[in-house]
């Protein structure tokens, strides 16, 4: 953390996690869910789905299996990710699970897209559209933050 502060970081914290995500230390587990992803029928999807192991939308079942296996090895392209979809025209965002992180970055990296945290039903049920019609009048991404006991 030293070198991180050195080399100019406004700060450097050491994270408790319980897996080494995102790294070349999670190959051997990629290169097992790669055999497993193999194994199952993955649906075109009816929108564009944006990886943040290479920060594009994926759009055939082969490019799909290999965007999952790559985000389980390689860093997370967080910023880049929410940079590319507010240039798409994505201008909100939701965070599902506990917490407000991911929303808190978002607000730092693209002032301009709302990103509404799930957890908190109150704010949510006044802004997040109720119709199919209303739903489909905005660019949205929806975003699932893990929970692991």
């Amino acid at each position: 953390m030293g070198q991180a502060k050195g080399a100019g970081a406004k700060l450097a914290k050491q994270l408790p996690v319980s897996v080494p995500s995102h790294c070349a230390l999670m190959h051997p587990a990629a290169e097992r869910m790669r055999e497993r992803l193999k194994q199952l029928k993955i649906e075109i999807p009816t929108s564009r789905c944006c990886t943040n192991a290479h920060v594009q939308a994926e759009s055939n079942a082969d490019a799909i299996r290999d965007a999952l296996v790559r985000q389980v090895e390689s860093p997370v392209r967080w910023v880049e990710t929410i940079q590319k979809m507010a240039a798409d025209g994505v201008d909100k965002l939701v965070e599902c699970g506990p917490g407000k992180v991911l929303a808190g970055l978002n607000k730092r990296i693209s002032k301009e897209t709302q990103t509404l945290s799930v957890y908190d039903p109150k704010p949510c049920v006044r802004r997040v559209p109720r119709s199919a019609s209303e739903w489909e009048k905005i660019n949205m991404a929806i975003f699932v933050q893990a929970c692991f006991p």
